[in-house]
């Protein structure tokens, strides 16, 4: 997925773009954003204002406590209230705000090393968000890099609510 998007993407018309954003904002469309989306276009705004937020760095792939900032969320009551979970986690750039979408599920700044917490200070680290665009919806999950994530039943379960949350479905 990662590879087919950046190559699928990279090479769109500004008249594309214009009609993509469209498709969301004003058609009231979904938009599904997977792990690579959140370093997609960096140089469009517009993108990066639909999706929600740009990725600044990431952690490795690792073992790092999640909490569950939404349970009501479709699909999201497949996981506990908090847990870990072994993946690569994004740190969005500044100046991202949780104010500006629907935090599913984040990183747990609570259980994050000094270290780990330097990368954002203000411990705002989504994973899963959702966000109204216009008229449209957006379901983005920036987790997902490794296959055991994929093979998570209740990683899958969320996602596949996402997704038919983001279809108006």
């Amino acid at each position: 997925i990662d590879i087919w998007f950046e190559r699928h993407t990279q090479g769109l018309s500004d008249q594309q773009k214009a009609d993509l954003l469209s498709y969301v904002r004003d058609a009231g469309k979904g938009f599904i954003a997977g792990h690579a989306a959140t370093v997609a276009y960096f140089e469009w705004p517009e993108f990066i204002d639909m999706i929600g937020g740009f990725m600044e760095s990431e952690y490795p792939v690792q073992e790092m406590a999640l909490t569950m900032e939404d349970p009501n969320f479709p699909g999201a009551d497949a996981f506990p209230q908090s847990f870990t979970y072994n993946d690569q986690f994004p740190v969005l750039r500044a100046p991202f705000s949780s104010d500006d979408v629907h935090v599913i599920m984040r990183l747990d700044a609570s259980r994050l090393t000094p270290e780990q917490l330097a990368r954002r200070p203000d411990g705002d680290m989504p994973v899963v968000w959702a966000k109204e665009y216009g008229a449209g919806r957006v379901y983005n999950t920036s987790i997902g890099h490794r296959e055991q994530v994929w093979d998570d039943p209740a990683f899958r379960a969320m996602t596949r609510a996402g997704i038919l949350w983001a279809m108006g479905v």
